[in-house]
């Protein structure tokens, strides 16, 4: 839901806060659980992998997943429309609550007073965030909008694979710091998993009809706030001499957009003889099969760090993101865990040198894995079902 208005989206977010505080007096059935992500249109991302988790390990529970068409979606579990009369009254009557944006991945108001309310997020941000990329209030309505905007979303449980995506939650999402569960993300499981990365490159290569031993380069650029062109290799300037390239070297590309522009209907399946774009390809599957990730300002390079495989971070509009845009938290210097490339001849020479020897930067992912990713393992998902749980036991105790 986009509303331009100030006027109409202080009063959306006033009958929000209202409707959160009512919620206060609705029962709260204690093995129900809701998921959702990506603004009810997806079912993905780490509230997935949550879900799995939980689903096989906590079969007494009841586990529901919000979307906005259940129709075309298959899991082993309600699927109920957002914003249904009854996925209301499940939201409303849930114990416990996952998300990967906000509460609106549920439904358009926050009903989740007295839900334990887990903040998953989607990526350690190199870009700003949340309370770090909006402009400071102007006047007494920005300011009481803005009031209302934080009070709903205030979660209990937000999770930081490093000490200082840490201190950036409690900035981005106004979080206490005892909020804040040092522990990777559950998504990134997989990537531990070498059996899941063979097969992840055999459902790349299927997926562009390429039969052989290719390398597998992939592209998952970020969108824009501000602007709405991202660099694409199907450009014409670019498209040729990459095709070449890959042949040279017998490798080919996958592009994937931010979730942002594939929803604004930007991109559809197109190809070009080594060059495929691939908007519905899961990102972890992409990641895990990849020998090498191309981004910008995505966070999806910290989470191909765990892979110690080659990163490219191809920044030709750096300064404009940096100070017209979305804003970021880190410089390209202290932040870049590859090379770094500001133009297509730059792009071409990196992906050359990265094909050619892929251990060419891999001390600085070694310390830049250590600085953003500390925290990360193949037990993540055991580790925040064992302290929600925890943290429930106690409230049910101190409730008695």
């Amino acid at each position: 839901m986009v509303i331009t208005n100030k006027y109409l989206w202080l009063l959306y977010n006033a009958l929000s806060f209202l409707l959160y505080c009512f919620s206060y007096l609705m029962p709260r059935k204690k093995n129900r659980w809701v998921f959702g992500s990506w603004f009810g249109n997806q079912i993905s991302d780490n509230s997935l992998a949550m879900y799995n988790y939980i689903k096989n390990n906590n079969p007494q529970l009841e586990l529901i997943w919000l979307v906005r068409n259940p129709a075309k979606f298959s899991l082993d579990c309600k699927i109920i429309k957002r914003n249904s009369i009854k996925g209301l009254f499940y939201v409303a009557t849930a114990k416990v609550a996952f998300v990967n944006q906000g509460y609106f991945d549920l439904c358009s108001f926050n009903l989740l007073a007295g839900a334990y309310k887990v903040q998953l997020w989607h990526g350690v941000p190199w870009k700003k965030i949340c309370n770090d990329s909006v402009e400071l209030p102007k006047n007494f309505m920005e300011k009481l909008t803005q009031n209302l905007v934080r009070k709903l979303a205030n979660y209990d449980l937000y999770i930081a694979p490093s000490d200082s995506y840490a201190a950036i939650a409690e900035s981005a999402f106004n979080a206490s710091a005892n909020s804040i569960l040092r522990v990777g993300q559950p998504r990134n499981q997989v990537l531990y998993d070498a059996d899941f990365c063979e097969k992840s490159r055999k459902v790349l290569l299927n997926a562009c009809g390429m039969n052989g031993d290719y390398k597998i380069v992939v592209y998952m650029p970020t969108f824009r706030d501000k602007k709405t062109k991202t660099e694409s290799f199907l450009e014409p300037s670019l498209c040729q001499s990459v095709n070449q390239l890959a042949k040279d070297l017998n490798f080919v590309v996958i592009e994937k957009s931010h979730f942002q522009d594939i929803s604004r209907g930007k991109e559809s399946l197109r190809s070009n003889e080594r060059i495929f774009l691939c908007p519905n390809l899961d990102a972890q599957i992409l990641l895990a099969g990849a020998d090498i990730l191309i981004t910008d300002y995505s966070s999806c390079f910290f989470d191909f760090l765990i892979c110690d495989r080659p990163i490219i971070h191809f920044a030709y509009d750096y300064e404009y993101y940096k100070n017209k845009d979305r804003g970021l938290y880190y410089d390209i210097e202290d932040v870049a865990c590859g090379s770094v490339a500001t133009n297509h001849d730059e792009l071409l020479a990196a992906i050359k040198d990265n094909i050619c020897n892929p251990d060419l930067e891999q001390m600085r992912r070694k310390k830049n894995r250590n600085k953003f990713i500390e925290y990360e393992s193949s037990d993540s998902c055991k580790i925040i079902m064992d302290y929600i749980l925890k943290k429930l036991d106690k409230a049910e105790c101190l409730a008695s």
